[in-house]
């Protein structure tokens, strides 16, 4: 900009509606390109050129003043000699130029340290954005849980047999046990003799409760598998891990309960996993019903009910399987709240009632949770200073947003 003859204006010149937050706004870097550029040119049309170096001088000047003071200590004449030590002022407007632009800024209340500041409100969330990581054990929890829900592999004197090798799997991962492969024919006189006998005998069912019972009717699979397990032997059992690799073979009919009863106890004592690692019926069947009521209790709205289901998972199964899949799914409900806050940063920027009615949205959403507590918390801010507020993020490992972020 060429402004060397630009001439002083007289004490009495009146500023144009909006200039001096124009002059604010450029000094300390507020506005992005497309709007810098606009605000540039209003002040150059004002003639306004030299007070906004003026005012660059004075604010670069009372920005070296550090100390927030409730009432200001500081004279013009301070000002004016901090100025004329940090540099040469220009001459366009002179001294004059100096005393308008630090008059401005006490009238205005924007010298930082000096003067009240136009303060950006910060506030702390609770939380952070989490990696929602979906652990192999946590996926087939979730994908077992309607199953899981109401399963034990015998009851009311029945064996349960899963029909569906992939949910046998899932299974069996989810519970820490082996798969028993039972590959039968309707019509084979050996397989009827165990379905109609040997499979009610006390001895077998409570064996079968150390397994994940699984039962293949060869007349419904595919002619080559069908013929892959006739010719290993008939009857044909397998203990199998969860990822459907055999792991000992029981082919050929038993001559008697008991000796098929000892067969089931060579296998799991060869390919059992650790005791601690098979997890009770009972408490599986009560980790799945808590997962399913809070997928419920989610589409429904209640996040409050489902965090509380989350939580007390998390708190029963720590380390297993179904505790893995509710910190997956407590990941994924924190970073949805904070994908709203960081929607409503984005839109705060060109249109804050906008951004307002993003976050009350979503603290009527996420009402009566952990998440809804933060959200409120930077709605209130929005709502009082008419602008976003600083975020300041918990310290955490490796989520990437610990500390400030603006």
């Amino acid at each position: 900009m060429h402004h060397h003859d630009e001439p002083e204006p007289d004490a009495d010149d009146a500023l144009p509606e909006g200039l001096l937050e124009a002059i604010r706004a450029v000094t300390e870097g507020e506005l992005p390109s497309a709007e810098l550029a606009a605000a540039l040119a209003a002040i150059e049309a004002a003639g306004a050129v030299a007070l906004l170096e003026a005012y660059r001088d004075v604010h670069a000047a009372t920005s070296l003043l550090a100390g927030p003071a409730s009432e200001c200590a500081v004279t013009l004449a301070d000002v004016e000699r901090a100025t004329s030590a940090r540099r040469p002022l220009r001459r366009l407007w002179g001294l004059r130029s100096v005393r308008v632009a630090a008059a401005l800024l006490v009238v205005a209340g924007v010298a930082a340290a000096v003067w009240p500041h136009d303060v950006v409100p910060t506030v702390a969330l609770a939380f952070a954005e989490e990696t929602a990581r979906v652990s192999p054990e946590a996926a087939a929890a979730e994908r077992s849980a309607a199953l899981l829900a109401e399963y034990q592999p015998v009851r009311d004197g029945e064996p349960q047999w899963i029909d569906d090798p992939a949910r046998a799997r899932d299974v069996a991962a989810v519970t820490g046990r082996r798969v028993l492969l039972f590959a039968q024919h309707p019509q084979c006189p050996w397989c009827q003799e165990l379905r109609g006998k040997t499979f009610h005998d006390a001895g077998v069912q409570a064996r079968l409760e150390r397994f994940v019972p699984l039962m293949v009717d060869v007349t419904r699979i595919p002619e080559g598998e069908a013929v892959a397990y006739l010719a290993k032997g008939w009857p044909y059992f397998a203990a199998l891990d969860a990822a459907g690799d055999e792991l000992a073979a029981l082919p050929g009919p038993a001559s008697s309960t008991q000796e098929f009863t000892g067969r089931l106890d060579r296998t799991l004592g060869k390919v059992a996993p650790d005791a601690a690692g098979e997890r009770e019926w009972g408490p599986v069947r009560a980790s799945a019903q808590r997962l399913r009521a809070a997928a419920a209790l989610a589409e429904g709205d209640d996040l409050a009910g489902a965090e509380r289901e989350l939580r007390e998972l998390v708190a029963a199964d720590g380390d297993g399987a179904f505790g893995a899949a509710a910190r997956t799914r407590l990941a994924e409900l924190g970073n949805e709240a904070l994908a709203v806050v960081r929607d409503a940063e984005r839109k705060a920027s060109t249109d804050v009632s906008g951004a307002l009615a993003l976050l009350e949205a979503a603290v009527r959403r996420f009402a009566g949770t952990s998440w809804g507590r933060d959200l409120d918390a930077v709605r209130s801010a929005v709502e009082e200073h008419g602008r976003f507020p600083r975020l300041v993020f918990p310290v955490s490992g490796d989520d990437g947003h610990a500390g400030d972020r603006k």
